[in-house]
């Protein structure tokens, strides 16, 4: 894995083939073949594209996932976002147009905070779900 530390700074053009990590302030666009974690002390600020991209930072620009895009729960994404599938965790932080095709949301947000469950659903049956979960109470 590829990690860019936190007391790094760039600026300009930051492209990598295979799983990346960035700690550090970025300004500029990336160009990741592979996965790109934003970790929680990473500020990217311009375009990032990656096969599969995990924000649990904050990310100023566009956002362009190949496979997929997951936000952590402290995650903060403004601006642009493209990608064919993405997770949202609960505390995820979006200021963006969006153009997905897959949504999957957490159980958790449809269920008492007593149950925990990790495993997620498409967006187009949030409502679905929501129905059966108020009638068994």
């Amino acid at each position: 894995m590829i990690r860019i530390p936190k007391d790094a700074t760039i600026i300009g053009e930051l492209r990598c083939d295979g799983a990346t990590r960035v700690d550090a302030r970025v300004e500029g666009e990336g160009n990741i073949n592979g996965v790109l974690l934003i970790s929680k002390t990473c500020v990217w600020v311009g375009k990032i594209t990656a096969d599969k991209i995990i924000v649990e930072g904050t990310v100023e620009g566009e956002i362009i996932a190949r496979q997929k895009l997951q936000i952590a729960p402290k995650g903060k994404v403004s601006g642009n976002i493209s990608a064919p599938e993405m997770y949202l965790a609960p505390g995820a932080q979006l200021n963006c147009d969006v153009a997905v095709s897959k949504w999957k949301v957490p159980v958790g947000l449809l269920k008492p905070k007593t149950e925990r469950r990790v495993e997620s659903y498409p967006i187009d049956e949030l409502a679905e779900r929501r129905k059966a979960i108020q009638k068994t109470g």
